[in-house]
């Protein structure tokens, strides 16, 4: 149909009538089917003539694709870039798991070129997720992880290893999983007293095994006779043993009677469950019989709690000393009742440790003893370096003098501690008092000459005018300061403060803001079905 005659024929006949709500009479219909009827065969002839030139356009574009592709960058990158991009790839906070949806199983289905990459780079192979119930249901579940463990031959082996509370999926680990045991580099299990599967690690043949980590759900060990899971051959096979014991109470993996553990070197202890971490982690004595106990330690953490008088029936803990000659690190997670920084000064005041280089506290309130325990700490142990401790109000020229007790201190965390008292007074711990007499223009020696790190943390409110001269002084004094952390207890302001200019000098600055009380509702929210009882 030529271009004018469609234009003309485009004039209908019942245009006034369009876009209103007219009821045509049936002589109308009829007249309005003829008129459409020539229109309607124009758009036939045009969807065919469109789907012939669709039909061209794409057979066209996939001609110029296909020679496209062997021109492409990806074909052309050397291999060892791409393996180093796949290795980039890889879960940073989990082993690899068997999924076709995740590397590295995922690089395998792009193409065969990339796939023969991927099989032949040992490290994409060198970790995995073994949750026993999936993996020992099939025989072809377990072929794949032979197959999975096979490919990251020489490398040792990272494993975290799901029980199963089946006894038999537990023991099909002896066909296809503790053939590598000669390879085990690192084993983290959950729950692995479920159907007996700690029995069948505990003595297996690893000697690459450099860390070992335990979760239990229950305190399946209070209850069970014999010799204590940290004394198990598993734990004492090991040349530089990492152990991680993560339970609700703690206490059940310390014997009463006097052990060596010397084959621990370093031992981190972990209450579950937020209860737990109230009672559940060690008492001062028990701390202590840890500590004597494991003379080769280089590293500790743990938890502690109430030190009840009838728990423990070692007579020891007589304010007797005791040397750790090896200790490098020590970090007491929070403790949560009436007393624990006595316990605290009690048990640390009792121990030499003239190598220690980080110590950790929890954010317990230091009494007007703290500066008298810190010079303890700095007389005893003058290599300290990373310290994190809670600190209440104090003038800030007396934080200033109690620090320069450590001459080496490189990495600084202040927890700022109050009691509600002081919150409705307003009797706050001010971090304004001391940036502002760090930030002194007195021709004074930088009191930390060392310091690299400082974190305060929380405040309740501080000017943004006060932290910024802080570190303007720091960088004009040419301090090896390099990095600046500050928590607010307050909702973050309508205009975000401008750190590129010291992030430009070198200095490296994150403010955080955490407001200390949340409005729980507002009119745009609705009610949780948790929060309905």
């Amino acid at each position: 149909m030529p271009a004018d005659a469609t234009s003309h024929s485009m004039e209908s006949p019942f245009r006034s009538h369009l876009g209103t709500n007219y009821v045509p009479s049936d002589p109308e219909i009829e007249e309005i089917a003829a008129h459409l009827a020539p229109h309607a065969a124009e758009l036939a002839r045009l969807d065919a003539l469109l789907l012939e030139l669709t039909t061209q356009r794409d057979r066209v574009k996939d001609y110029i694709d296909s020679h496209k592709a062997l021109t492409s960058y990806p074909r052309r990158l050397p291999h060892d870039l791409i393996q180093e991009i796949f290795l980039r790839c890889l879960p940073t906070r989990h082993n690899a798991v068997m999924s076709p949806t995740e590397p590295p199983l995922l690089l395998g289905r792009i193409c065969s070129a990339w796939r023969s990459i991927a099989f032949a780079l040992p490290q994409l192979w060198a970790s995995l997720h073994v949750p026993l119930d999936f993996t020992a249901a099939t025989e072809d579940r377990k072929s794949a992880a032979v197959g999975w463990l096979e490919r990251s031959v020489p490398l040792p082996i990272r494993l975290s290893i799901v029980a199963s509370r089946l006894l038999g999926n537990n023991l099909s680990i002896n066909e296809w999983l503790l053939p590598f045991s000669t390879r085990w580099g690192i084993v983290h299990t959950l729950d692995p007293h479920d159907a007996g599967l700690m029995d069948l690690l505990e003595d297996v043949n690893a000697p690459r095994l450099e860390e070992v980590q335990v979760v239990l759900a229950d305190d399946h060990l209070e209850a069970e006779d014999g010799e204590p899971l940290l004394s198990s051959p598993i734990f004492r096979g090991m040349g530089c043993c990492r152990a991680t014991i993560v339970a609700p109470t703690l206490g059940a993996f310390i014997p009463a009677s006097p052990f060596r553990w010397d084959h621990l070197a370093r031992l981190t202890l972990k209450c579950s469950g937020e209860e737990s971490t109230r009672t559940g982690g060690l008492s001062r004595d028990a701390a202590y019989a840890v500590l004597y106990g494991c003379g080769c330690l280089r590293s500790i953490q743990f938890q502690l709690s109430s030190n009840h008088p009838t728990e423990w029936a070692r007579t020891s803990w007589d304010k007797e000393r005791l040397s750790l000659p090896l200790l490098e690190s020590m970090t007491i997670v929070e403790s949560h009742w009436a007393g624990a920084h006595e316990d605290l000064v009690s048990l640390v005041e009792n121990l030499e440790m003239p190598k220690l280089v980080k110590f950790h506290l929890p954010a317990t309130s230091m009494s007007s003893s703290k500066e008298t325990f810190l010079k303890y700490l700095g007389t005893h142990s003058p290599n300290l370096s990373d310290l994190r401790i809670g600190f209440d109000y104090a003038p800030p020229t007396s934080i200033v003098e109690t620090f320069q007790l450590f001459p080496l201190l490189t990495n600084l965390w202040l927890v700022y501690t109050a009691s509600p008292e002081n919150i409705w007074t307003n009797s706050i711990p001010s971090a304004e008092e001391l940036l502002s007499t760090l930030t002194s223009d007195s021709p004074e020696p930088n009191p930390w000459p060392a310091l690299t790190e400082l974190i305060i943390e929380p405040v309740l409110s501080c000017e943004e005018r006060v932290w910024m001269d802080f570190l303007r002084g720091q960088l004009k004094r040419k301090t090896n300061l390099r990095r600046f952390e500050l928590i607010l207890s307050e909702d973050p302001p309508t205009t975000l403060p401008d750190i590129q200019t010291f992030l430009g000098d070198g200095l490296d600055v994150l403010i955080r803001y955490i407001p200390f009380f949340k409005e729980e509702h507002t009119a745009w929210e609705g009610i949780n079905g948790d929060q309905v009882e």
